[in-house]
């Protein structure tokens, strides 16, 4: 019998995440497919099916878990891993434990740490299965301890007090870290991508934010991930309490987003302006 041919399929809406994972994933002895929704991904899998499957949690039409469910149901075999903000990981620890996520991985991710859960996840359930027969353990206990990559320590904070009016600060370090995963030659590339989507995003939190609130969390959501790759902790952290806010005060929210808004753009021109100064004259 000819065996598999090894292939990863990872879906995200965010181009600069799906940018930044196939550089990381570039060198690794399995083909990467791509989609953008669940839809998408579906029908990639119904034509060629993958043993594993990383799917981002908030997507547009149809969630990580939802999809991640109909994976299990129809391609069972298949390891399925959750990547997504750490704020999440309440969200799915019912899936963890139920056996709809193998694995959870937050953003920002750590390189070595996202290539050994892969390799693990391609190996198989077979020692998860073998793990299992431990009856003193919960489930949730056994899946998160050895699933779960809390590397991402910018977290939402749960106070009612206002977002307050912070600097435009970005962290060069995180950026240079960037820069040696992807590439010095890679990476302006990868910022312009980002650059124009958060831009994008601004304005869809601008001209959307009264009509629907959905949206909004959708898009405060992507911000506070994609932001954190590129050093931008600010508005990764503001995103991120913004987010937190959104299904117990949405008008507190709504109150903050012009403030939110203007202050991303001041961080967007800023990492412009770095980037500017950084090419060789």
């Amino acid at each position: 019998m000819i065996a598999m041919e090894k292939r990863m399929l990872l879906v995200d809406d965010d181009p600069a995440v799906v940018a930044s994972l196939r550089r990381v994933l570039r060198q690794q002895d399995f083909q990467l497919q791509t989609a953008c929704c669940g839809s998408e991904a579906l029908e990639m899998l119904t034509e060629n099916p993958a043993q594993v499957v990383m799917s981002d949690f908030r997507m547009p039409h149809m969630n990580g878990i939802e999809f991640l469910t109909e994976v299990k149901q129809r391609w069972p075999d298949a390891a399925r891993l959750m990547l997504s903000g750490q704020s999440d990981y309440d969200s799915t620890e019912e899936a963890l434990a139920a056996g709809v996520v193998d694995y959870y991985l937050t953003k920002p991710w750590d390189n070595e740490e996202l290539l050994a859960i892969i390799d693990k996840a391609f190996l198989g359930r077979g020692s998860t299965a073998e793990a299992s027969t431990d009856t003193d353990e919960k489930p949730e206990q056994k899946v998160s301890r050895a699933a779960v990559i809390a590397v991402d320590a910018v977290g939402a904070t749960e106070d009612n007090s206002p977002i307050p009016e912070l600097p435009a600060v970005f962290s060069p370090d995180v950026l240079a870290k960037l820069g040696q995963d992807v590439g010095a030659d890679t990476l302006p590339s990868l910022i312009d991508i980002f650059l124009k989507d958060a831009t994008t995003r601004l304005q869809s939190l601008e001209v959307s934010a009264a009509a629907d609130a959905g949206n909004v969390k959708h898009q405060l959501h992507t911000l506070g991930s994609s932001s954190a790759l590129y050093g931008l902790m600010k508005v990764s952290a503001l995103a991120r309490r913004l987010e937190g806010l959104c299904d117990s005060d949405m008008e507190k929210v709504m109150a903050n987003l012009p403030a939110f808004v203007k202050l991303s753009r001041g961080c967007l021109q800023q990492l412009e302006d770095y980037m500017a100064e950084a090419e060789p004259r």
